[in-house]
């Protein structure tokens, strides 16, 4: 418990000499642009507001608002009485009976207002509006966030990060991504997941680079080049879906290839990886579960499946699964309204396969998506992949169980047909599984294929396989 409150300590001082009295970092969005001083000076209020209402180090606080100069004076204060914030979507605080027992919280911030819920004035400080603090639950004491993971593989998961994973976390980006006061950040991507709150907004507010912030997040390109443009911006982080889409708009490519930033948060395709080789953006790669960091890339360098190289942790590979060991490794999850502590010394379990070169590390696929065929027969897709897009150059290959005791593969892009010598190099890929191969698929590239994040949704392919669908006619 004494590093956890040295690490709180810290980081008290870190907010501390960053925020007060300095004019930057600017905070700018639509309708506001606050300095460094006045976004401590209402986290005063809020500490003044949960103390009034006798909050105690380790109880939590629901946080559920917009991104706005209160989100982040709310969450400064939270972090300098000990609270353990609990972000999420905007859109939810509708629901705030539910998230308050979802997370055994004492309050809910938002902009609505209810029995247990506290909003912000106009200016972003704490309202004196009427509240009252609900049951209080066991403390999570050292614990400063509780994040919930996107659970685009799997059943989205509550990951407690401790102070010191937080310190951590922000002590070994902000000094690797060399942000600096001149720095002009476009934000696009959402502040309740861990990419965007801890990668991009507050390396960027403890460097004193300005934040502008973007109304679509991300959404609509041609929003993020105007914005890009106006506000004369640096530097700027994307998932890959996003960086896609910017390449394929007027101005986007223009913009990619000046700012600094990272890309992360989904694997990068062969497409995007030649639109970004040379710029000044990197790769990054991590997990709700590390804080989030766990690779960097430097600038400019990418390949298909670009992770970087590990950045302020241990990695190594386990039958081709990346393991990682480090103090940004989390301290539990949150389950059945329970912090569940876990040793901290332990290796971190990532679920990704990936391959180490003289580069960095390089994705192949997840654990989850090997399978087994009905007799016995395990397909090891990722491997499979990888051995096909060598030989069919510029598509996304995707192995999946068909109806029967095969499986199926799908060329996502690419263009060009379905030719006898396409089919020749993919068998020859595939090797002695070759005859459990039912049948290939030239699939045209598009949203009906991709997640928000860019990801191939292999769910699509894999219930259209194991209902004897025609593959084929999913596109674009």
């Amino acid at each position: 418990m004494d590093s956890a409150r040295d690490a709180h300590g810290t980081l008290r001082e870190t907010l501390f000499d960053a925020l007060r009295s300095r004019a930057e970092p600017l905070l700018v969005g639509e309708g506001f642009g606050i300095p460094a001083a006045s976004l401590w000076t209402g986290a005063r209020t809020w500490v003044n507001r949960f103390r009034a209402a006798g909050l105690r180090p380790g109880e939590r606080v629901v946080l559920a608002l917009p991104r706005s100069p209160a989100f982040i004076m709310a969450m400064v204060a939270a972090w300098w009485e000990g609270l353990t914030v609990c972000p999420v979507p905007e859109a939810q605080a509708d629901r705030a009976e539910d998230l308050l027992g979802a997370f055994d919280a004492s309050a809910l911030i938002a902009l609505r207002e209810g029995r247990h819920v506290l909003g912000p004035t106009a200016a972003g400080g704490a309202s004196e509006s009427r509240f009252c603090v609900r049951a209080r639950g066991a403390p999570t004491e050292g614990v400063a966030l509780i994040m919930t993971t996107s659970g685009t593989s799997g059943n989205p998961t509550r990951v407690a990060l401790s102070f010191s994973n937080l310190l951590h976390q922000l002590e070994s980006h902000t000094r690797a991504l060399g942000l600096t006061r001149s720095d002009r950040v476009l934000s696009v991507l959402p502040w309740h997941h861990a990419f965007g709150l801890l990668v991009e907004l507050w390396p960027a507010l403890l460097s004193g680079a300005s934040v502008f912030t973007e109304g679509s997040e991300g959404r609509a390109p041609e929003s993020v080049v105007r914005a890009a443009e106006a506000h004369e911006v640096t530097w700027i982080s994307l998932v890959p879906l996003q960086a896609q889409s910017l390449a394929e708009t007027p101005g986007g490519r223009a913009l990619l290839d000046r700012v600094g930033g990272v890309v992360g948060g989904a694997p990068i395709s062969a497409s995007l990886a030649s639109i970004l080789r040379g710029t000044r953006l990197r790769v990054g790669y991590g997990q709700t579960e590390a804080s989030p960091g766990i690779t960097l890339g430097a600038p400019g360098v990418f390949v298909a499946g670009s992770l970087g190289k590990p950045l302020g942790c241990e990695t190594r590979v386990e039958a081709g699964e990346l393991l990682v060991r480090g103090k940004n490794v989390c301290a539990g999850v949150w389950r059945d309204g329970a912090l569940r502590r876990l040793d901290p010394n332990r290796w971190l379990e990532t679920g990704d396969l990936v391959e180490e070169t003289a580069g960095g590390l390089v994705f192949v696929g997840r654990v989850d998506q090997r399978f087994k065929l009905s007799n016995g027969k395990m397909i090891d897709a990722p491997s499979l992949e990888r051995a096909i897009e060598r030989v069919v150059p510029g598509c996304e290959a995707v192995v999946s169980p068909a109806a029967d005791t095969g499986f199926r593969v799908a060329l996502v892009g690419g263009g060009g047909p379905l030719d006898e010598g396409v089919e020749r190099a993919v068998r020859s890929a595939l090797g002695p599984v070759c005859r459990y191969l039912v049948g290939i698929d030239r699939l045209m590239d598009g949203s009906p294929l991709r997640t928000r994040k860019g990801e191939i949704d292999r769910g699509v392919l894999i219930k259209a396989g194991a209902c004897g669908d025609p593959i084929s006619t999913i596109a674009a």
